[in-house]
Parts: C-alpha cells; structure tokens; sequence
C-alpha cells in the first residue's frame, strides 16, 4: 500500500510549495482524496486508488469485489484490505486458498498490518515462474 504525501508536503529538494506547480484546484482536490494506492506488479501501469472515505476493499472473483480476479484459483471473496479509524491498513486473509504478503503465507483468518512498499500476491507465490499471480 502506497500512501501519499501530504499536500503541503515538501521535500528537502522541492524550491516550490505544491500549490505552486500549477496543478488545477480539481486535480489537487482528487489527489487528496487519494489516501492509498495498489500497484499492480504484473499488469504495468494498473493502479487501484484507495479514497479517504472508503474503509474497505475486496479483492476476488466475485463481481461486487472492487478488484476483481480473473484467476480461476481466486476465491469470490479472497482478500479484505481494511483501514482502521487512524487510516493504518490491514489484510484479512478470508479464503482457505491462501494469499503472500512479502514473503509470509497467510491462511484463511489471518490478518497483518500493511505498511508503504508490502507486496500481496493471491495464491501464487510473486517469484513463482510457473504461474503468474495475481499481485499488488
């Protein structure tokens, strides 16, 4: 889970404020919206948003998941990313298929806290050769 800057925020490098950079108000409003993002690593260029006001995703087969699996070894259900009240995010492991979070297997009932750079792979481990899983 990729978690943006604040808005004001500025690095040690930056001369400019953000707000000078000539970002429209709109773009700006819809980036702050932004509170978390999941990358694709085997789709390039497939991002997933996660808003301020959504409390979950579900990732699966099941077409009511707002990640949907194509993945025939995906469960309907199979993974539940959740944030608490403090916006600190967790994975729920919900199917007996199991899923990768880095390199820990989780099995159905575990859940982890995530933290900026965690790799999740569903079923597959994310180095497998064999068959490409479904990873963020």
């Amino acid at each position: 889970v990729e978690e943006d800057p604040p808005e004001d925020f500025i690095s040690p490098t930056q001369t400019l404020a953000a707000s000078q950079l000539g970002r429209s108000p709109v773009a700006r409003a819809e980036q702050a919206d932004v509170h978390a993002k999941l990358v694709s690593l085997t789709q390039p260029g497939i991002v997933y948003e996660i808003r301020r006001d959504q409390k979950q995703v579900d990732i699966g087969r099941n077409p009511a998941c707002r990640i949907v699996v194509q993945d025939k070894r995906a469960s309907g259900t199979h993974v539940r990313i959740y944030r608490d009240e403090a916006f600190r995010y967790f994975i729920e492991e919900l199917s007996p298929n199991g899923c990768w979070c880095n390199e820990s297997w989780m099995k159905k009932g575990d859940t982890r806290a995530l933290q900026h750079g965690d790799s999740i792979s569903i079923c597959v481990h994310p180095q497998d050769t064999k068959n490409e899983p479904f990873a963020v």
